[in-house]
């Protein structure tokens, strides 16, 4: 019997760092549009702005628009 290989798009860790995330809800809030875009979360700390995900490269983009649009902007833009 032949073997079906499942080739799975290569993600990558990015770290953002947002300024306008304050409270679990903020939290809740990115988790939801990571996912929705795909993403995996591993980290979202609302005291210091950090976020770890994993995701295909060509996928940060949009994440980090649509967090933009919501006020998640990354620190220094």
């Amino acid at each position: 019997m032949k073997r079906k290989v499942i080739h799975l798009p290569e993600t990558t860790e990015h770290k953002l760092e947002l300024t306008g995330m304050s409270c679990g809800s903020c939290e809740r809030i990115i988790e939801k549009v990571a996912e929705r875009n795909g993403a995996k979360v591993n980290l979202i700390d609302a005291n210091t702005g950090v976020v770890l995900l994993n995701c295909e490269q060509e996928k940060i983009a949009a994440i980090k628009q649509e967090l933009a649009e919501k006020g998640f902007r990354e620190k220094g833009e």
